[in-house]
């Protein structure tokens, strides 16, 4: 099983799924590793990502999926991330300093790159690409593949959840 993820399309919620595939355990055990995030700002992400294996795709994998993102909405929840992280003050900070940004604080790249920048141009690598607004399917396929029924999560780092609205001279950009 092989999982492509990139930022801000459901990497923790699945990663952690993927950890109780495998260590169910660890939902009694450490309880705070799978709990929402509104008001803090780490909750054993490195831990989670510990324990799933960081492996090269292979050419012909056998199982292989990973989860898009509607590109508007995953650069706001990117914007709404890096605000509460205090990495960018406004909007147009990260417009008008966009360059400077992506180079000097590499946590922002990671997080504004394109998504075909983690996935590739081949789409036919993947046996499953699921939608992010339908992290249930997601949920259903690991719960197929595990013979296990896993918890519903929602895991993220984004702190209080604030919609965020760009200016007409913004979406321009």
């Amino acid at each position: 099983l092989y999982f492509v993820h990139a930022a801000k399309c459901g990497s923790r919620t699945t990663l952690g799924w993927m950890v109780l595939m495998n260590e169910f355990f660890l939902y009694e055990e450490k309880p705070h590793w799978f709990m929402p995030v509104p008001n803090k700002k780490d909750h054993a992400y490195s831990d989670i990502r510990r324990r799933v294996k960081k492996l090269s795709l292979p050419d012909n994998p056998e199982i292989c999926f990973c989860i898009v993102r509607d590109p508007v909405k995953r650069f706001l929840s990117a914007y709404q991330n890096s605000h509460f992280m205090g990495y960018i003050k406004s909007v147009d900070q990260l417009i008008n300093d966009w360059d400077n940004l992506m180079i000097e604080k590499p946590f922002l790249f990671q997080h504004f790159r394109s998504q075909t920048s983690f996935y590739g141009s081949n789409k036919f690598i993947y046996t499953h690409i699921f939608q992010h607004e339908n992290m249930q399917e997601v949920k259903q396929f690991l719960e197929e593949l595990s013979g296990k029924f896993l918890p519903d999560l929602k895991l993220q780092q984004s702190g209080k959840i604030n919609t965020h609205s760009l200016t007409t001279k913004q979406e321009e950009w």
